[in-house]
């Protein structure tokens, strides 16, 4: 059951941040509705509500895979689907998504590419448990490697970063 409860959790996370139209469904149904096991895709849907995740004209959104650092002892899991001037992202514990059992980490540090131009930004931390905003900063980039400090979290968690 952890581990299903983690795969059922993440899956619609982890498919927003990988540019997927839909999220995962489980196939036991049952499973869901029984137990109200709802809660996924509503967090996803506060997450993104307002937020235009198309691509515009000359400017293509698309999925990148994040390279992610911290004391996770199987490594952490982060992609974000990403478009010029928005970046919606995504970290997971990997160990709690393989088999549930989420074990607190003091944070972490998400590097969001090597070439970001200079500029004000805003980051948004999301709990993808609940859909609510945990945490904001504002960020005076210099230009260059842009790397994200990560909170505390437990399992996994979201977040928002838009130039302001």
């Amino acid at each position: 059951p952890p581990q299903l409860e983690a795969e059922h959790a993440s899956g619609p996370w982890a498919a927003m941040a990988c540019g997927y139209l839909g999220a995962p469904m489980l196939w036991w149904s049952e499973w869901i509705d029984q137990g109200d096991r709802f809660a996924p895709y509503r967090a996803l849907s506060r997450f993104l509500a307002g937020e235009d995740l198309r691509s515009r004209p000359g400017s293509e959104a698309r999925s990148l895979e994040l390279k992610a650092r911290g004391q996770a002892p199987e490594g952490l899991w982060s992609r974000a689907w990403m478009r010029p001037g928005l970046a919606l992202g995504y970290l997971l514990d990997r160990r709690w998504g393989a088999s549930g059992g989420a074990t607190p980490l003091p944070g972490a540090v998400v590097r969001i590419g090597d070439e970001v131009a200079a500029g004000a930004l805003q980051v948004e931390w999301w709990d993808p448990a609940t859909g609510q905003e945990t945490a904001r900063a504002a960020i005076d980039h210099p230009g260059g490697a842009l790397e994200l400090t990560v909170p505390p979290f437990s399992a996994h968690v979201a977040w928002k970063l838009r130039r302001r």
